[in-house]
């Protein structure tokens, strides 16, 4: 039986380029390590996974956390968000510094509008999933598309500050992971 951390890890090493940063990176003082984040964050959703496999492995769960609150405010805010929530339940003594950085990246657009529908299918009353006939509009979606532009579709499905159309928040079903 696989463990949850394994099915989480990328199908492939990291790409020669983040292997050398993460290599140079574990390398580095503490005081310098920091440098690092932003050319490791480049890596998006790979960096993510190296990140959590950092933490995994024993290293410094704040400089993965720097790292994860850079890509979630570039790129992949539900990855990030993810990683975070699952290294504050791994490293307790960081658990603080990992809820900062989720409220400084601001993840409740698709990362809520995931946890939700996550929940929703956990308790097992999803209606609009059982009938096909989507909840009436209360209001404009309020996650942005995947260009950053505002979406014009109707929110239906209440999120952490605001509302989510159902495209939106179909697609951050699809994507939820497990916590």
């Amino acid at each position: 039986m696989t463990s949850k951390a394994a099915k989480r890890t990328p199908a492939h090493e990291p790409d020669s380029e983040l292997a050398l940063l993460l290599e140079d990176a574990a390398n580095a003082s503490p005081e310098t390590r920091i440098e690092y984040r932003d050319r490791v964050a480049a890596h998006g959703a790979d960096a993510v996974a190296a990140m959590e496999a950092w933490v995994e492995q024993g290293r410094s769960p704040g400089f993965a956390i720097a790292v994860l609150e850079a890509v979630g405010k570039a790129a992949d805010d539900l990855g990030a968000a993810s990683a975070l929530r699952r290294i504050a339940t791994k490293a307790p003594d960081w658990a603080d510094i990992a809820q900062q950085a989720l409220a400084r990246i601001g993840a409740s657009g698709r990362a809520a509008a995931a946890e939700q529908s996550q929940a929703a299918a956990t308790a097992g009353g999803d209606e609009y999933m059982a009938t096909g006939t989507p909840p009436p509009a209360a209001g404009p979606c309020t996650v942005p598309n995947r260009d950053g532009s505002d979406c014009h579709n109707p929110g239906r499905h209440p999120i952490e500050g605001g509302w989510a159309c159902t495209t939106h928040w179909k697609a951050a079903a699809r994507h939820a992971e497990p916590a």
